[in-house]
């Protein structure tokens, strides 16, 4: 089965990046091999019109269809939930930390008022 890098836009300028097809991560344009998973790179693969080929001829964007990434918008980002639960307290974790106290009280009273 043939590797390759998929590229994607880059957000700071009109470059693309490079990604590995196997496993996502970014890879550098001059690796022949994927850092990350050790993956080898036969190819860069066009993420529009899916044509594969040596990564010089992709300088300028997609030789057959001219994608170059600048034109692709990225999804906007949908703010998280920020509300927050408050967990019940469980009964029985309050319990043992009363019974816990109960028992150190009692130790300690003991102790002053039972002296040899």
């Amino acid at each position: 089965m043939k590797q390759t890098r998929r590229k994607r836009p880059n957000s700071s300028a009109g470059s693309v990046r490079f990604y590995c097809e196997h496993c996502g991560k970014e890879v550098d344009s001059k690796d022949i091999l994927c850092p990350h998973c050790g993956k080898v790179f036969s190819s860069v693969k066009c993420p529009k019109c899916h044509h594969s080929g040596r990564q010089s001829s992709f300088s300028n964007g997609c030789p057959v269809c001219g994608y170059t990434g600048t034109a692709e918008k990225a999804a906007p980002q949908v703010p998280l939930n920020t509300t927050h639960i408050r967990l019940p307290k469980r009964k029985e974790a309050s319990f043992f930390a009363l019974f816990l106290v109960m028992i150190i009280i009692f130790t300690v009273f003991a102790g002053l008022y039972f002296k040899p």
